[in-house]
């Protein structure tokens, strides 16, 4: 992994640089948002350490801005003691963690352990490892995702290339049902506009049978808004809601507390604690709690915390936005930041 640490304080960054680089990581520094930004520009970053208050660009432009410009980087913000409320504000834009200061070296490291958990998983090509005939099925240019994801396909159906029907799509798909052999999708939203959501629903009812005998199709899919489009009876006007909740949801100990709600409800602090294993009072915990009432999820009544309708649906959606997750018997979910 490659880090960046931005922190007005020059001695801040190169101690903090220099702890990191004995952990064996790579990292950059800045001394500023400007310098930061430049950094950023020229090169690629898994993890930026960003301190929220600096004279020149406050932290959350710099946050604003990645995401402008499409970069997939995850944010550890550094607050001020007691500064909370700027923390959440961080989190909303999708900040992956926040440190108070005074920083604690082991806690930068639990913070990014996790984003390194939550980057981590299999990469296409090793899913399809052990697969010798593939099938790519895409609404986007074939030549990239060959060349991105390493993958060399027996047969591509490039469906903004030729009068494919979702018929025409099912029988070809149907020579590919063997013990090795592997379906990939990629591009939903443009098959969606092209064959209408009954259209993609169609055919991935199709792959049931398909997989059946052993088969695997893969659905790729770069954002929950992608899934949510096929999902009976969400409309446009809420997808944006439920993707800003799923966002917020990336953390592993608020992922945590919605599984743990979702089995046994309703809990009160005490018992989520004992649960979640922790044996002391926890700001974290009182954090994220806070974070998900205040997103609607979870709510708060005499016997203490349980999910809200809104927190119910998001636990069943989570199965397939966090992952790799199968329906049926073999179809696979697979995430994907960038295609």
């Amino acid at each position: 992994m490659k880090l960046l640490v931005v922190d007005d304080n020059p001695i801040f960054v190169q101690q903090v640089k220099k702890y990191l680089s004995m952990k064996n990581y790579t990292v950059d520094g800045a001394t500023g948002g400007k310098e930061a930004k430049k950094k950023m520009k020229k090169d690629t970053y898994d993890v930026v350490i960003l301190d929220l208050k600096m004279p020149d660009i406050h932290g959350m432009e710099i946050i604003k801005w990645a995401r402008e410009e499409g970069m997939d980087v995850d944010f550890i913000v550094v607050t001020g003691y007691g500064e909370v409320g700027s923390a959440v504000e961080a989190m909303k834009l999708g900040a992956a963690d926040y440190i108070e200061k005074p920083i604690k070296m082991d806690r930068v490291m639990g913070a990014i352990e996790r984003v390194r958990e939550k980057r981590k998983g299999k990469s296409l090509k090793e899913l399809l490892a052990g697969r010798k005939r593939i099938l790519l099925v895409t609404s986007l240019p074939p030549e990239i995702i060959r060349e991105k994801h390493f993958i060399k396909p027996e047969r591509t159906i490039f469906t903004d290339r030729g009068n494919f029907s979702i018929d025409e799509m099912t029988r070809i798909s149907e020579d590919f049902s063997g013990e090795k052999d592997a379906i990939v999708i990629f591009g939903l939203e443009g098959l969606i506009d092209k064959y209408g959501r009954e259209g993609v629903i169609k055919y991935f009812n199709s792959l049931l049978s398909i997989t059946a005998n052993g088969s695997m199709a893969v659905i790729v899919y770069k954002s929950p808004k992608e899934i949510l489009m096929l999902e009976e009876g969400i409309g446009n006007v809420i997808i944006p809601v439920l993707e800003k909740m799923m966002a917020a949801y990336s953390h592993p100990m608020r992922r945590e507390i919605i599984h743990l709600l979702g089995m046994m409800h309703p809990l009160p602090y005490a018992r989520i604690m004992k649960e979640m294993g922790l044996k002391q009072q926890s700001s974290k915990l009182a954090f994220h709690l806070k974070k998900l009432v205040s997103l609607g999820a979870v709510e708060k009544g005499e016997g203490g915390y349980y999910l809200s309708d809104n927190g119910e649906r998001i636990l069943e959606l989570l199965e397939i936005l966090t992952g790799l997750e199968r329906k049926g018997k073999g179809i696979v979910y697979y995430n994907v930041n960038t295609i």
